[in-house]
């Protein structure tokens, strides 16, 4: 099985501080809730012996005695004891309560039950207690013991000690023990600063000292002595600051107290340092009793100092009261002071006379609980002094409301958090429902017009379904539509129904009846009902409960609505998102065969330019030049004829137009560049830049195959080509460096200045120099990197994969 699984399971249980448990009876083995396992150092499974181990040693024969009445009895049982923690030791109060599982049989097979914690409880009761008897008690050495015995059990250690300090002598003299080894008793009971033990140490120091083990000092050998392996000395300091006492505690094995045991040990320590300094003199006893008389009226709980009124025997057969605070006086609505119980309660239960009897008898305190008029209450008694009894008690049965509606809220989330079809939702919700409350039969039905639809119903044993569709008369759908509960304890008596609907109420055994409904928007949709088949008053908390359960119900069915709606709105969602995948993978694919197309066109474009520009300067140079040649010769022919210096004049004139002819004709395509290669027409090119702009080029091209193929030869000259030019137009450069090689099936080709640079980042991107030259470059396969920088020269790198 699964305890406390669900999220708000544990939100109920960490609020609470409650732990939920089963003991299989049959293979002897605990399981404890998810919520649970591993907050007080447990696992999650583990032997029964192994729980029980957990137990205080004191309080085991009582829990497994109280086990085994609930198992021989009505198999209900609570008791409280004491939890050791398995990792660090720590004592805690629990207050158990559980439950026998039965089989068919009615063997026992399992207990199920719930252990809240009740440290803080206990505590205060013992401070309650304590606090009572510091207001009435008259025995100062019986207190001083009381207080000693209160502060061993709040720490939960082997002894105590209290001792009185003397300002006058500077000493600190035993005064009440509980528990010391005869050893420690046996060592001087007065002790001075000069005494090497904890209490002096505490004494000159004025603050807690807490020695975990004393063989690790030498500094406390009569404390090694004694047998005492671990101790804590907690100075007593008055409201006014005045030192008065020491409070120890001390154990026989080496301890550490925990620091929650400290803060209440404090309260301890402070009402016995109040307790000394009222001692001490008149004004200091009005004071503290001014204090404690203070606390015991501010008390929420009610409070009873009483004298038990005892027959012959020994018995007590009534009580008489003799103080009360303002709480307890609010709780009964009228003062009991000097009245007798069976006087003002007649009625009142016979349980309380036997627990006084007890506490009477024993001095032990005892705690009752008791249900009367209604009402559930808690009672604490104990014995203040001699022929006094003292109750604490309080109304709880608010409190247990809370919490047996708590339980069933974790149970009923529990079971329905993990479905998720909405007829198993209701299912299983009316099943608890009417299990809890006892009903005959829960429905749960939807509103279709003047009818109702019954899709799933829970039925006890020998009851009839009633799923289907049903009548609704106009009294109770007008009550209905109201969105309030309708209670009906009697539905033969219920005036607004109708004759047919008394006849059907007979034919489904239905007699009294609770139904929620559900409204939205001012329209009727659904209720959820709980039918009896006999007359029946409902009670508040029936009432309560099951509109707590409707209201779960709700939440989940439409929560169950609400995810199927987003499952199939995901469904389409990753439908539509696949088939646009799709759309946007065909129009990818689409784009790239067109961006592929228009470099291939871009490719052929580049080619038609470098063979129209070979056939222009072919032109150039075998029609024009020739033309020109022809001109120069005739003006040389024609010298002797004319004036001379004319002529000179025009020859020179044919000389310089057949020189930028052949230069033009070379720039548009050097015809070394497809007769010899790339290396020679970078040379020519080189050689012929360098003498135009009057800059050292240093060439290098000693790593460069023989012959590239043509287009990767065209570009490359074409880059280096452009990179000079701008290198002339811009650079104011000293000196530049070409380098042309051909590695990895690679081709580069580097240009590179000492000229004054530039700024990358803030150049215009569509300067049509180095635009030109990465298309070139990208046409080809390849890439071309520009680096630069202010006053650091330039490099143009163009990189081509041969193919």
């Amino acid at each position: 099985m699964a305890l406390g699984d669900s999220p708000l399971v544990e939100q109920a249980m960490h609020a609470t501080g409650m732990h939920a448990w089963a003991i299989d009876l049959r293979s002897h083995e605990v399981e404890i809730g998810d919520n649970s396992f591993g907050r007080e150092g447990m696992p999650q499974r583990f032997p029964n012996t192994f729980g029980r181990a957990r137990i205080f040693a004191d309080d085991q024969a009582a829990f497994d005695d109280t086990v085994k009445r609930a198992i021989a009895g009505d198999g209900r049982f609570e008791i409280d004891h004491r939890f050791v923690h398995p990792e660090t030791g720590e004592i805690s109060w629990y207050r158990v309560r559980g439950a026998v599982e039965r089989d068919d049989a009615g063997t026992a097979i399992r207990i199920l039950g719930t252990s809240h914690e009740v440290t803080d409880q206990k505590l205060v009761e013992r401070m309650q207690e304590l606090s009572a008897q510091l207001v009435v008690g008259d025995e100062v050495a019986a207190l001083y013991q009381r207080i000693v015995d209160v502060a061993c059990a709040v720490v939960s250690s082997d002894a105590a000690s209290l001792q009185l300090y003397s300002p006058e002598c500077d000493e600190l003299t035993l005064i009440a023990q509980r528990g010391l080894p005869d050893a420690a008793l046996a060592e001087p009971q007065t002790r001075g600063r000069d005494f090497a033990a904890v209490s002096s140490d505490a004494l000159i120091s004025r603050s807690r000292i807490v020695v975990r083990d004393v063989l690790e000092h030498d500094r406390y050998p009569s404390l090694q002595r004694s047998g005492v392996r671990a101790a804590q000395v907690t100075p007593l300091i008055t409201r006014g600051g005045q030192l008065v006492g020491m409070l120890a505690t001390q154990w026989l094995t080496p301890h550490t107290p925990s620091s929650r045991e400290l803060q209440h040990f404090d309260v301890v320590a402070r009402q016995a340092a109040d307790l000394i300094e009222r001692s001490h003199a008149t004004s200091a006893l009005r004071e503290s009793e001014t204090r404690f008389r203070t606390l015991f009226e501010s008390l929420d709980d009610g409070f009873y100092l009483a004298e038990p009124i005892l027959d012959e025997a020994g018995a007590c057969v009534d009580v008489l009261y003799l103080a009360e605070n303002p709480a307890a006086t609010r709780l009964t609505g009228q003062p009991l002071v000097g009245k007798r119980l069976r006087d003002v309660l007649p009625e009142s239960s016979e349980q309380w006379f036997e627990a006084c009897n007890r506490v009477v008898r024993t001095g032990v305190a005892e705690r009752v609980e008791i249900a009367e008029k209604g009402r559930l209450i808690e009672g604490r008694i104990f014995q203040s002094e001699p022929n006094r009894l003292a109750c604490v008690w309080r109304d709880i049965t608010e409190l247990r409301r809370r919490a047996l509606r708590d339980t069933f809220q974790v149970q009923l989330s529990n079971a329905l958090r993990p479905l998720a079809d909405t007829l198993d939702i209701q299912a299983a919700a009316l099943r608890l429902l009417g299990e809890q409350i006892g009903a005959s039969r829960v429905v749960y039905a939807w509103i279709t017009g003047r009818a109702c639809e019954v899709v799933v119903n829970y039925r006890a044993d020998g009851v009839r379904s009633v799923v289907g569709s049903h009548p609704i008369g106009d009294y109770m759908l007008a009550t209905l539509t109201t969105g309030a509960t309708m209670v009906v304890p009697d539905t033969s008596a219920v005036e607004g129904n109708l004759p047919i609907e008394r006849a059907g109420h007979r034919r489904a055994q239905l007699f009294a009846h609770v139904t929620v409904p559900l409204v939205k928007g001012g329209r009727l949709i659904s209720f959820m009902s709980v039918h009896s088949e006999r007359p029946r008053t409902w009670t508040a908390d029936e009432v309560a409960l099951i509109e707590l359960t409707a209201e779960h119900t709700w939440a989940a069915v439409e929560r169950s609505m609400v995810e199927a709606e987003l499952r199939a709105a995901r469904d389409l969602l990753e439908l539509r998102v696949a088939q646009r995948t799709n759309e946007l993978a065909r129009a990818n694919g689409e784009l790239r065969a067109e961006m592929a197309e228009r470099q291939k066109l871009q490719r052929q474009l580049a080619s038609a330019q470098e063979a129209e520009r070979r056939r222009v300067a072919r032109d150039l140079h075998d029609q024009t030049g020739q033309l020109l040649a022809g001109l120069s010769i005739a003006v040389r022919g024609i010298a002797n004829v004319t004036d001379p210096e004319k002529l000179s004049d025009l020859r020179s004139i044919a000389d310089e137009l057949a020189a930028q002819v052949h230069a033009l004709a070379v720039q548009l395509r050097p015809t070394v560049l497809d007769d010899l290669g790339l290396v020679p027409a970078l040379r020519q090119l080189i050689d012929n830049w360098s003498q135009r702009v009057g800059v050292p080029v240093d060439f290098e091209t000693s790593t460069l195959a023989e012959r590239l193929p043509a287009e990767v030869e065209t570009v490359l000259y074409r880059v280096v080509q452009e990179a000079l030019t701008n290198t002339c137009k811009h650079s104011e450069a000293t000196a530049v460096s070409v380098i042309a090689s051909s590695l990895e099936n690679v081709a580069t080709a580097i240009v590179e200045d000492n000229g004054r640079g530039f700024d990358p980042a803030t150049t215009p991107k569509d300067r049509l120099g180095v635009l030109g030259m990465r298309e070139r470059v990208a046409l080809a396969g390849g890439e071309l990197v520009v680096e630069s920088a202010p006053n650091r020269g330039t490099t143009v790198i163009a990189r081509i994969p041969l193919r």
